[in-house]
């Protein structure tokens, strides 16, 4: 059987690895400002972040099906009156970005795809964010590459 705890750890490092800028970054690379989380990212976080979390899996034996949600956040932009506005070009970048990556994601036993890619607003800490809702089929023991 493979656990949410499972999926949330191989999703977990391969977007760290993929997105968390390394101490010799590759040039034009995509890069995020701040950190992946698994789970629940800080409250007081105003950066560019990713999190992960298993919303479902089903129960016992093999095929297992998995709802996973990972969340890339974004800081609106300040305008010159005081407002905020959200800074389209950057989810632009990041939604492509991670799109191409899942689409690039293999894990042995195990097929992911993009179910469904929604922008919400966060007003009270003047950010957006993708959530990109996976579907994950796990046919055996799941392990990261």
């Amino acid at each position: 059987m493979v656990t949410s705890h499972d999926i949330d750890k191989a999703l977990f490092r391969s977007f760290k690895a993929q997105f968390v800028k390394p101490s010799v970054p590759l040039v034009g690379h995509t890069y995020i400002g701040g950190m992946v989380y698994n789970g629940d990212r800080l409250l007081n976080s105003t950066a560019e972040d990713i999190t992960v979390r298993t919303l479902s899996l089903s129960g016992d034996g093999f095929p297992q099906d998995a709802l996973v949600n990972v969340n890339v956040y974004v800081p609106d932009i300040v305008e010159h009156g005081g407002g905020y506005v959200r800074d389209g070009a950057r989810l632009a970048v990041l939604s492509k970005a991670v799109t191409d990556f899942i689409e690039t994601l293999e894990y042995p036993n195990a097929e992911l795809a993009v179910e469904a890619v929604t922008e919400i607003a966060v007003e009270p800490i003047h950010q957006h964010y993708l959530n990109f809702r996976l579907r994950l089929t796990v046919y055996h023991y799941m392990t990261s590459n």
